[in-house]
């Protein structure tokens, strides 16, 4: 809004925060990113600028701990546990393959899939316990390739006892010994993609100031949120998440209006379905049943949708558009065609199907994605339903309610008329027209 001092008007720029707010509980209650908890003395050692040693749970940093003069007292993560099968349980992304744990050793390692604006609980062990009044502790989330707090893809949080849905926070759940579990949440307009995740102490001297930087080799995947009520997909019908997010099949129509029938389609889940009660403790607590449907999005199909988001194109679609589900839909169904955008499928209605597969001969959208995203080019062919089929499997892969609908005797108006033209010359014949009905 615009203020006024001795007549001279002055504007306030949109684009700067506003004021920070530093101490226990202080918050940066910028618009463009959420808000997070700081405290004084890590402002303090921003900036001026610390040495900073960076490690992971797997290497030994014996050198780098003699060199840094530091002493037994300094509190450094041994271990960090996601707690991958309680946390995927809760919500409901356990089906993910990504997230399942593997018999061989050469195997992928486990992921952690979560639904943004929904608590998650991790384990962090550490090589002495937790002193709240002695050790400075901050969590950090980095979103994309150029965190940054201003764009709200950078946010830290030290442990506080408060606890707001609907911002980032973190508090201590539980302490035993050396190990720490802690809840964390997120806003349910949270950008949807990979998280880096890593944990920063602050060492202090009279001489010196060191951060020993954890680094978790394991990003934290966080989707959109349809059973979170503050979400923008939210959708309060059960049984419609059950088929919008949750069924593996369906049938998509095909046809014309006089003439039509379903075609069998696999949205990406395993095959085999089956619809059973979760164990007891998981509806302890609930009135309302906890269902699990025994489905499968396949390993590569979340990979890839996050790929078309973030990595396909000369230039990605910004961080700060991927919180919102219209234009992450809008981006989807733009990247399923790929003319122009060299997206996902090709269109071919000419009958001619040589070089590629015909239409017809798909069943579902594992085959396609995983085509896509194992050689990054177009894959031959599709026509509408195939279209379709594919986009309502990105969806509902990334969280966004969605399902296929044919529309029969569609037309196209190419002179903005809207009508639908036929012209006949003098003779009474028609005369081609670029309008069409289909």
């Amino acid at each position: 809004m615009p203020y006024n001092f001795g007549g001279n008007r002055i504007r306030r720029r949109r684009n700067r925060p506003r004021i920070f707010r530093f101490g226990e509980g202080g918050r940066i209650g910028g618009r463009l990113f959420p808000r997070s908890r700081f405290s004084s003395s890590w402002f303090n050692f921003n900036v001026n600028n610390p040495r900073v040693i960076e490690y992971d749970s797997s290497e030994e940093k014996e050198e780098e701990v003699e060199s840094s003069g530091q002493t037994d007292s300094v509190l450094r993560v041994s271990n960090c546990n996601y707690n991958i099968l309680q946390n995927t349980d809760a919500h409901r992304t356990d089906e993910y393959d990504i997230t399942e744990a593997n018999t061989g050793r050469d195997g992928p390692i486990p992921q952690l899939v979560v639904r943004r604006g929904q608590p998650f609980d991790i384990k962090l062990g550490f090589t002495r316990p937790y002193d709240r009044k002695k050790d400075d502790l901050k969590l950090v989330f980095e979103f994309g390739d150029d965190p940054s707090p201003i764009k709200g893809t950078y946010v830290d949080i030290i442990l506080s006892d408060k606890d707001d849905p609907l911002e980032w926070g973190a508090k201590i759940k539980d302490q035993s010994g050396k190990t720490l579990t802690v809840t964390i949440m997120t806003p349910p307009t949270l950008y949807v993609g990979k998280w880096d995740f890593k944990v920063e102490v602050l060492e202090k001297s009279e001489t010196d100031t060191c951060v020993h930087r954890y680094n978790h080799s394991q990003p934290i995947y966080i989707l959109f949120n349809p059973w979170c009520k503050d979400d923008a997909v939210y959708m309060p019908e059960q049984n419609l998440l059950d088929e919008y997010i949750l069924n593996q099949t369906g049938k998509i129509y095909v046809g014309n209006q006089r003439r039509l029938c379903g075609r069998r389609w696999n949205f990406g889940q395993d095959k085999n379905i089956k619809i059973q009660l979760l164990e007891e403790v998981l509806n302890k607590h609930s009135t309302v049943p906890h269902i699990k449907y025994g489905i499968k999005f396949e390993s590569n199909i979340l990979n890839c949708a996050l790929y078309l988001l973030g990595e396909h194109e000369d230039v990605p679609m910004k961080d700060e558009f991927r919180g919102d589900p219209v234009k992450v839909t809008r981006k989807l169904s733009a990247l399923v065609n790929c003319q122009d955008d060299d997206g996902v499928l090709t269109g071919n209605w000419s009958g001619d199907y040589s070089g590629g597969k015909s239409p017809t001969k798909w069943t579902g959208s594992v085959a396609i994605l995983e085509q896509f995203y194992s050689t990054k080019q177009p894959v031959c062919y599709g026509q509408c339903w195939v279209f379709s089929g594919v986009l309502t499997t990105i969806c509902r892969t990334l969280g966004i309610p969605a399902r296929s609908v044919t529309n029969f005797a569609s037309a196209h108006d190419t002179d903005e008329s809207i009508t639908i033209d036929k012209i006949y010359d003098g003779e009474g014949d028609e005369i081609d027209s670029s309008d069409s009905i289909w």
